[in-house]
């Protein structure tokens, strides 16, 4: 093979191996808004209840725009009423973290209410009409049930797990 053909070929070889560089990530999709909280406890507890539902409002602190910054994010039950308060901060990669608390809160069984203590972790996606969403949120901490007028917050029992599931989507 001439010189001048082998030139080509690596020259061509080498133009189609040329890698791109990452793509820059794109910024979470608000949290803003009704939500609905779901809940679910661990498979390993034995609760009477194991699952929990809420629809809360979001309100967010902006956008996360560029690499090292945060959006704060927080949702309680209508009204600001942070007898259920989610507070989680987002980075540009839409992963988050953050806490859920709730003393003695509400949920759809009237009988009893759940107090939530511990520590979130998940991603942002994009949601219905854009807004964002957490599918695959983890809690890590501790579940306990009681009736509304009990003095112990764990009368009707207590779970404390890493497995927990968190869901937060838009209404």
């Amino acid at each position: 093979m001439p010189p001048a053909i082998g030139i080509v070929v690596l020259t061509l070889f080498a133009v189609g191996c040329v890698e791109e560089g990452p793509a820059e990530p794109t910024p979470p999709p608000p949290i803003v808004g009704p939500y609905t909280l779901t809940v679910e406890a661990s498979a390993v507890c034995r609760l009477p209840v194991s699952r929990f539902v809420w629809e809360v409002e979001a309100t967010s602190s902006g956008t996360a725009t560029a690499a090292g910054e945060t959006v704060v994010l927080r949702a309680t039950l209508p009204g600001g009423d942070a007898t259920l308060d989610l507070s989680l901060t987002a980075n540009l990669e839409s992963r988050l973290s953050g806490t859920v608390a709730a003393r003695s809160a509400p949920f759809d069984n009237e009988d009893l209410r759940v107090t939530l203590t511990g520590q979130i972790r998940g991603t942002v996606t994009v949601g219905s009409a854009g807004r964002g969403q957490v599918l695959d949120g983890g809690y890590n901490g501790t579940i306990s049930l009681a009736p509304a007028d009990a003095v112990d917050l764990r009368a009707s029992g207590s779970c404390t797990a890493a497995d927990h599931r968190l869901l937060l989507a838009p209404r």
